[in-house]
């Protein structure tokens, strides 16, 4: 209760600037009509009122709704005589108003960091396509290894003019794609250097967290590549059955590595990205593995 009551005088301080002005020295104010006339200042002109009706946040709304039907059950509940029931829905109203700014806040910087998030995978895709570059031109490279390239590229330009349009949530959903995808371009075409073959690991479960990233970069490509590339239904049926079963082998990885049998956990790992790399040469390209 001592909270709610806090909220409401802080609501009050706010707004207070806001009113005083309308009262004469010397005029006798109702406390009741007081508090209604603080908290409509508070829902309808306040600052507090203008930055929450610039939000279009569909839940921001909502908050600023509920505000005003506890403000219009507090002007009934008043003009009936019961203060009490006034009070209460005098602060619920005011309670709703501040909800709907940190919620304001709390998603403002909730889209701060995922837009920094986005710059960073943008930065790590670039660099990726530039080991790419740089790794074909000595090792050369092949068709497929080349759709990947140009799959990669396809999605950063889509996911670039999404964030531009402001659709951060699928601008990430397209980053990520174009993440893997490019990932596992660079990784075929190292697959065969000494760096790649001769990667020490200080613990089993180090060396099970790599397999778990290599299983990832994997299961997203095969879902690249089920949207993108295949049309026919049976090859569809096909990678979807290797998916199915790779799936079924991650889940047992994942709970051998529970009980701390990392050696064995890593052996069923390999063999689930297996079957995805079946999908994936299923959906027409080829890759080690």
């Amino acid at each position: 209760m001592m909270t709610r009551i806090l909220g409401f005088l802080g609501a009050c301080a706010l707004v207070l600037g806001a009113w005083t002005g309308d009262v004469t020295a010397g005029e006798h104010v109702d406390p009741q009509d007081s508090r209604l006339h603080f908290v409509h200042k508070l829902i309808e002109t306040s600052s507090v009122a203008k930055r929450v009706a610039s939000s279009s946040d569909p839940e921001v709304e909502t908050l600023r709704r509920k505000a005003r039907e506890h403000y219009q059950n507090a002007v009934r509940l008043h003009d009936k005589g019961d203060y009490a029931g006034t009070d209460s829905e005098l602060m619920e109203a005011t309670e709703a108003m501040f909800a709907a700014v940190r919620l304001m806040e709390e998603k403002q910087g909730a889209q701060s960091k995922l837009e920094k998030d986005l710059e960073r995978k943008e930065a790590s895709i670039r660099a990726l396509l530039d080991a790419h570059t740089r790794i074909a031109k000595e090792k050369g490279s092949n068709p497929s290894n080349q759709e990947l390239r140009e799959a990669a590229e396809t999605k950063l330009r889509a996911a670039q003019q999404l964030r531009d349009k402001g659709d951060l949530a699928e601008a990430r959903r397209y980053f990520n794609e174009a993440y893997f995808a490019v990932k596992l371009a660079v990784s075929e075409l190292r697959e065969g250097d000494t760096l790649v073959r001769n990667l020490k690991f200080a613990t089993k479960e180090e060396e099970y967290r790599y397999e778990l990233d290599r299983n990832d970069t994997h299961k997203m490509l095969v879902r690249l590549l089920l949207k993108e590339r295949v049309k026919s239904e049976s090859t569809r049926h096909m990678v979807e059955s290797f998916v199915e079963k790779a799936a079924q082998l991650r889940q047992k990885a994942e709970a051998i590595a529970k009980k701390g049998d990392y050696e064995q956990a890593i052996e069923v790992l390999e063999e689930s990205t297996r079957q995805l790399v079946r999908a994936i040469r299923g959906a027409g390209i080829f890759i080690p593995g």
